[in-house]
């Protein structure tokens, strides 16, 4: 080590060393931890000298066992929040998403209602509630959440339903069957897109509701599989 990097540590916050890892193992000591204590000592050396060579100092060495001794445990990292969206459908399943930008095939467009968020909120967990399977239903109106299982001759579909709330009275869904099917060998209505069945199905929800597809402007980039 250089002089000058030692004329650092001097003055940067290797004197507070010692005082760190002695209060480390005075709190180990304390719970009879001492191998604690003393992967702890060798730990938090490296690292404070690391900081000070940073100009860091030894505040993260504090900060860091604070923590953990205020929780009682190691640190661990909080779990994400919720999505907004639906994900997107892997190509070539049995999937619809407003998310599947890249394959038209598993795209449908967001739905448009006219009713208020709450409303139209209610109206589609009445709508699930009626056809879903039992206690499949989970709805978190303040998150804007609605997730049922439907039941069909050949299985079962996952739906979920994201609600905006943003005043753009859109929401965002995916339907996805628990066991892939083959998609239905064509497709013969001017105008129609051919893929896998949730479509239909979607669609067919989509009229009870009397809401609309959204036009976004990934809709006009599509160009219509014309099979007749």
């Amino acid at each position: 080590m250089s002089a000058e990097a030692v004329s650092f540590l001097a003055n940067r916050g290797a004197p507070a060393i010692p005082r760190c890892i002695e209060r480390v193992r005075a709190r180990a000591g304390a719970t009879g931890d001492a191998g604690h204590a003393s992967r702890w000592g060798r730990r938090e050396t490296l690292v404070t000298l690391a900081g000070s060579l940073l100009g860091v100092g030894t505040s993260f060495c504090l900060r860091a066992r604070a923590d953990e001794a205020s929780s009682g445990t190691s640190p661990v990292r909080a779990p994400d929040a919720a999505p907004r969206r639906p994900a997107a459908c892997a190509t070539g399943t049995s999937c619809v998403s407003t998310s599947s930008f890249r394959t038209p095939a598993n795209y449908l467009p967001p739905w448009e209602y006219v009713e208020d968020d709450a409303d139209a909120f209610a109206k589609l967990e009445r709508a699930l509630r009626g056809r879903a399977v039992a206690d499949s239903v989970r709805a978190d109106a303040a998150a804007g959440f609605l997730a049922a299982s439907l039941a069909y001759p050949d299985g079962v579909d996952e739906y979920e339903f994201y609600f905006k709330n943003d005043g753009s009275k859109t929401v965002l869904f995916k339907a996805q069957s628990r066991v892939n099917r083959a998609s239905p060998p064509g497709c013969f209505t001017p105008g129609c897109i051919n893929g896998p069945r949730n479509r239909a199905r979607v669609e067919e929800l989509q009229r009870e509701m009397g809401w609309l597809g959204f036009e976004t402007d990934e809709d006009k980039k599509w160009v219509p599989l014309l099979l007749h």
